[in-house]
């Protein structure tokens, strides 16, 4: 399958990284749905400060734009620490729910980092290398 479209998952703290990642994809010639890479919002926001329906509505759209991508690729970490808020292993789940392809950079994090179909990458250079010949 051709890939145009790519939802980026990793925890809020990490979207500055994770906007240089969309703007090596984007250069590449594929298109980044994660539009929470774009929010306004201070990275260490605390969810109870928030309006339910602002959340709500966060939550409705990150479902969408992984729907809408053709694949996920996920960010992991350190499998020793823990993990507050977890936003980025549902929108995994999503994904394995739609039998998207799926790419994980990083350690395997989780059980399910472990499935057959999920690829392993060590770093975000050594994936972007293999995505590409999937691209154009």
């Amino acid at each position: 399958m051709k890939i145009k479209t790519i939802y980026l998952a990793s925890p809020y703290n990490e979207k500055d990284k994770l906007q240089k990642v969309a703007q090596d994809l984007e250069e590449a010639g594929f298109e980044v749905t994660s539009r929470w890479l774009c929010e306004e919002e201070p990275p260490f926001i605390k969810l109870h400060q928030v309006a339910e329906e602002k959340l709500t509505s966060y939550a409705y759209r990150d479902v969408f734009d992984v729907l809408r991508a053709d694949m996920l690729i996920f960010f992991a970490h350190d499998p020793t620490e823990p993990i507050y808020r977890g936003g980025s292993c549902v929108e995994m789940g999503i994904a394995i729910g739609r039998n998207k392809q799926i790419f994980v950079v990083g350690p395997q994090q989780n059980i399910f980092h472990y499935l057959d179909e999920v690829r392993h990458f060590t770093t975000w250079e050594d994936c972007l290398a293999v995505l590409a010949n999937h691209g154009k």
